[in-house]
């Protein structure tokens, strides 16, 4: 009898083990983050499994400049409309040079990783805004040796390029607490994106035209690897601006979308060959 009982007691103690870790499990798989937890967390991070909510983010590039002196500088870059990508000047000049060799790598909504998609050279800059059009020059491959254009790079450029121009999506003057979303690179080696409410609208006078640049600021130095050239966008997956250093300013600021249209159509104005045509 005292055996049937033992036993019995040993049965039971193992079926509550079970039970436990069975239950233990299951609280893992509610931690899955879905569009509501999104909007909600005050960091969040995605990789490949990125919401629709995000679409942008294929929008998204990873540049990498090399120059002649044997440096290279490394940021972010945004694709627009008939192969050109928006980025901050800064990425695109290095103690009186220009670079000598442009990589552009991105990662769309059917594979993990970034990887390299198009060669790109300089198509113009403005460093008193911050700013530089860039256009392709060739497509790669994957490992960034030059190919042919294949569906995958068509597709790339023709899905997820934006449309800065869209009327329906003009952005009025941000709120300070209003949300903010922008591309990081993982440490896998894709893109994730974060979210941050510290800004602050920013009026910059040029001593060249006398101009105000309007901006939004962010709590970042000039000397944190602020990652140049990345693209923010609101909750409604609006384009904002991106991230550079302007003139007269020490720190980087977000350069809105209409600074970034009045340097569009000034190039268009200087008949540089271009394709993006303003609404």
């Amino acid at each position: 009898m005292q055996i049937f009982k033992r036993s019995f007691l040993s049965v039971v103690c193992v079926i509550c083990v079970l039970l436990a870790s069975l239950w233990a499990s299951e609280d893992s798989f509610d931690d899955t983050l879905d569009e509501e937890n999104v909007r909600s967390s005050n960091a969040t991070s995605f990789g490949f499994d990125t919401p629709k909510y995000f679409g942008w983010i294929h929008s998204v590039a990873l540049i990498t400049a090399y120059f002649n002196d044997g440096s290279l500088k490394q940021g972010f870059a945004l694709l627009l409309e008939n192969g050109f990508y928006l980025t901050s000047s800064n990425l695109t000049y290095q103690a009186g040079l220009y670079p000598k060799t442009i990589f552009a790598k991105m990662q769309d909504d059917s594979t993990s990783p970034i990887m390299c998609v198009a060669s790109l050279k300089l198509q113009a800059m403005d460093s008193t805004k911050g700013l530089s059009l860039l256009k392709t020059s060739a497509f790669t491959d994957e490992h960034c040796n030059i190919r042919p254009q294949s569906y995958y790079h068509k597709r790339i450029q023709t899905t997820f390029a934006q449309d800065i121009f869209d009327p329906l999506a003009f952005q009025d003057p941000l709120t300070e607490d209003e949300e903010i979303f922008f591309p990081i690179l993982n440490n896998f080696y894709t893109f994730g994106i974060e979210k941050t409410m510290a800004i602050e609208g920013k009026s910059i006078i040029d001593a060249k035209d006398q101009k105000t640049i309007y901006g939004y600021s962010l709590e970042i130095k000039k000397e944190d690897d602020p990652n140049l050239g990345r693209p923010f966008f609101d909750g409604n997956e609006n384009f904002i601006g991106i991230l550079s250093i302007v003139d007269y300013s020490d720190n980087p600021i977000i350069v809105t979308k209409n600074i970034i249209q009045d340097f569009i159509k000034n190039i268009k104005k200087k008949n540089i060959s271009m394709e993006i045509v303003s609404k």
